[in-house]
């Protein structure tokens, strides 16, 4: 069916130069944003800003370019910082990515006694640095809600830490946050949240919530590739030894002593991507300027028109919750007997969409509920109405045709 005036997208496509190459016909719509959103035109305007002056050493020099740097530095700290509500910039550890972060703090919690309570849900990232640990795991089967009485249960089983998705990338599905960290201060628990899907939406608020710790991908963000963040708060960051040593991380050292630094510098281990860094407060600028109702608002609008064109093609199954406004900005389904790595090589070639199909870096769940791969549709701030609309014309022509 055509599509309702939609009003205007918070983040217009024009800002994004490698979507708007070729014909208008054939303009590529991009799917994919729970994986990579695409880099705004300022965004890599800054980083070729960085790159066309003088090369710095932050914190190893006393040169202007160097003393520059380290202010720009700080303001994309406190950038951050301001995006998730934070009280303190030295809370913010820049680092490669979610991952990474995740494998910083798994590390350092790797010899303190006790279980890390798990959803069965987890991408990857927050599943496997953990194997290494005792743990203690929730079942979230799809389509059921989070389970919260089994975990107030679990909380009281010598767990040392609480590490959980802040928005799974394979439903789109969040838990209660804020109850889930109340409960855990409760008991006495430190709380991490995987915020990989969750960062964007600029819904997080780490001084309401009192999460411990965040991880999260700045290009998920709109932000440049290559970057993320681990917010800790500074309590903790005292308590931790780094996971790994080297150049930047100490203020000292002689023979087997070593005195570890302050700040976030304490975990973040030589030279970084000061490239990247350097982009930061331009991506959190463009961020910081939508509101979070209006993102809940435009992904609803998106999901809610997917799901209905998808229900009337035969044999399409959705996964996940039935409600769009839960489903955020992802949307997964499959169709029995179809490819759907084949499906979205078809998308590509006739429409020129880009989608993800597989397991989405969350095997476990997928085998463990005999789940079939998907394919998903993820949304981001500047996808509109119509491309949704061409998708799902585009894909019920490549089931009547082409399988």
């Amino acid at each position: 069916m055509p599509v309702t005036a939609q009003a205007s997208l918070p983040l217009a496509t024009r800002r994004f130069p490698g979507l708007q190459q070729g014909l208008v016909s054939r303009r590529r719509v991009y799917f994919d944003n729970a994986c990579l959103t695409p880099v705004p035109a300022e965004v890599a305007e800054a980083v070729k800003d960085y790159y066309s002056q003088a090369p710095g050493c932050p914190l190893r020099n006393n040169s202007g370019r160097s003393g520059d740097l380290e202010e720009r530095i700080r303001e994309a700290r406190d950038s951050v910082r301001s995006f998730l509500n934070a009280k303190f910039s030295d809370e913010i550890v820049f680092t490669p990515n979610t991952t990474f972060g995740i494998n910083l703090l798994s590390g350092a919690f790797l010899y303190r006694p006790g279980k890390v309570l798990l959803t069965d849900l987890e991408h990857n990232s927050n599943r496997l640095p953990w194997l290494a640990h005792d743990r203690l795991e929730l079942p979230w089967p799809p389509g059921q809600p989070f389970p919260l009485d089994a975990y107030r249960r679990a909380l009281h089983q010598n767990i040392k830490l609480v590490s959980v998705t802040a928005r799974s990338n394979v439903t789109g599905e969040s838990p209660p946050i804020t109850e889930l960290v109340r409960e855990a201060i409760i008991a006495g628990v430190p709380v991490h949240l995987d915020a990989a899907q969750a960062f964007a939406s600029g819904e997080l608020d780490v001084t309401e919530s009192r999460a411990d710790f965040v991880s999260f991908s700045l290009h998920k963000a709109y932000g440049p590739t290559g970057l993320g963040g681990l917010y800790m708060r500074r309590e903790w960051r005292a308590r931790l030894e780094p996971t790994y040593s080297g150049a930047g991380t100490v203020d000292d050292h002689f023979g087997e002593k070593s005195e570890w630094t302050d700040g976030a510098p304490r975990f973040e281990y030589g030279l970084q991507n000061y490239a990247a860094i350097y982009a930061v407060p331009v991506a959190m600028q463009l961020l910081a300027g939508i509101p979070p109702q209006a993102t809940r608002d435009h992904f609803a609008e998106l999901n809610a028109f997917l799901r209905t064109e998808l229900r009337r093609i035969p044999g399409v199954r959705l996964v996940g919750p039935g409600d769009p406004v839960v489903g955020h900005h992802v949307c997964s389904f499959y169709v029995p007997g179809a490819d759907p790595q084949r499906l979205s090589s078809l998308l590509d070639m006739a429409g020129n969409f880009q989608v993800r199909a597989g397991r989405l870096c969350a095997h476990h769940w997928f085998h463990k509920y005999e789940v079939p791969d998907v394919i998903r549709v993820s949304f981001g701030l500047h996808n509109s109405l119509e491309e949704v609309e061409a998708y799902a014309k585009v894909f019920g022509i490549i089931l009547r045709h082409y399988l």
